[in-house]
């Protein structure tokens, strides 16, 4: 999943130095901008997403190991 985040982000940066070229143009092309706007939003999302979803299964990970290792009477 870290592979998966990473790729993610630079991904985002490749976006977002697009969309300073983009914007450094005398014409400007405001679909063009709009367009990498919103896949940049949408990688950001999907990284914080599968941030989340993983210090989800972290935590998951851990309870499990606790009540396993609490049946044995050993502290977690």
């Amino acid at each position: 999943m870290l592979k998966q985040i990473s790729k993610l982000k630079k991904h985002h940066k490749a976006i977002e130095s697009k969309l300073l070229t983009e914007i450094k143009r005398p014409k400007l092309n405001e679909k063009r901008i709009e367009e990498l706007r919103k896949l940049k939003r949408q990688a950001k999302e999907l990284i914080l997403k599968m941030i989340r979803q993983r210090s989800i299964l972290r935590k998951k990970r851990y309870k499990r190991r606790a009540r396993r290792l609490a049946r044995f009477g050993a502290p977690a």
